[in-house]
């Protein structure tokens, strides 16, 4: 059958109309999709700066013993919060970049949680919304002019004892399958993640508390069930 010069352009408009229909729906789905996606994320990306003091647990003018720190600072998803933690050396002395001082020590906190049936590190806020971790990475100590100083040397004192130490450490989220007092609470039950934290430490400041502070910035990427 012979089409008119009229049949075909019809045709042809019609043809156009359904292909350019397809594209807006293709279009429109994709983007549907993806907004799904974007509001069914789980992940929340936590970042802290935290400052504060700490001790040892013990009377000892080494990094021999566990120290026990507390701070307070502001996250992005919970605003201000406290700090609560503790770190014990977990291996030997070390020296990692031939310094010819083993001045970095390994550390961790304990692993925390209800099968451990001790209080892991902590960050929390004045609504409730905590998160509970373990720690574990290393600290390096330095003289009053940042030399590198065995791990063992004195605190303080002259200026070749220790006076700052810098520490990385990379961070486990704790997680507990059922309510207690050792997972985290609210928004974060349950939640699993990792991360890691980085602490400038001053050990012989006289003006502040306990005569040590530290910075600590903190990243923790939670996965929220």
């Amino acid at each position: 059958m012979i089409r008119s010069k009229y049949e075909k352009r019809l045709l042809l408009t019609a043809t156009i109309t359904v292909f350019v229909t397809g594209l807006i729906l293709a279009s429109t789905l994709n983007n549907v999709e993806a907004n799904q996606q974007k509001h069914n994320s789980s992940t929340v990306k936590l970042k802290c700066t935290l400052f504060g003091s700490f001790l040892n647990s013990e009377n000892d003018n080494t990094i021999a013993s566990a120290g026990v720190s507390a701070g307070t600072g502001s996250c992005n998803k919970m605003k201000n919060v406290g700090s609560l933690g503790s770190l014990i050396p977990v291996g030997e002395p070390m020296d990692p970049d031939g310094a010819g001082v083993d001045y970095c020590l390994p550390i961790a906190s304990p692993p925390g949680g209800s099968e451990d049936l001790k209080a892991p590190s902590m960050i929390f806020d004045k609504k409730g919304k905590s998160v509970l971790f373990h720690l574990y990475g290393y600290q390096c100590f330095f003289d009053d002019n940042h030399n590198p100083v065995d791990v063992l040397t004195p605190f303080c004192g002259d200026e070749t004892n220790i006076h700052f130490s810098e520490s990385e450490l990379a961070l486990e989220v704790i997680s507990d399958p059922s309510p207690s007092q050792y997972q985290s609470t609210q928004k974060f039950d349950d939640a699993t993640g990792s991360g890691e934290v980085k602490s400038w430490i001053k050990h012989c400041d006289t003006k502040k508390p306990l005569a040590n502070w530290f910075k600590t910035k903190v990243k923790i990427y939670l996965e929220i069930p």
